[in-house]
């Protein structure tokens, strides 16, 4: 399963509301809340629009829980 550290991000080091990040990242507030909470997957287009405008890669925001790959090769 894919999973994403934006909460992290937004909280611990931007110290943003929902509303003031999603405008720095530009994406919707609906769609961040399908990200944050690991409810949808961006596209790979909008992930690295995203991952710059954070002045990161996309795998420093986005990646597979471990748990989940080992326990699905199981």
């Amino acid at each position: 399963m894919l999973k994403n550290r934006l909460y992290e991000i937004r909280t611990n080091e931007f110290l943003a509301t929902k509303r003031r990040f999603c405008q720095y990242i530009k994406v919707s507030e609906q769609q961040y809340s399908r990200y944050e909470g690991s409810r949808a997957n961006p596209s790979l287009d909008v992930a690295m629009r995203v991952a710059s405008n954070l002045r990161r890669t996309v795998e420093d925001i986005w990646y597979f829980d471990e748990e989940v790959l080992e326990n699905n090769g199981e």
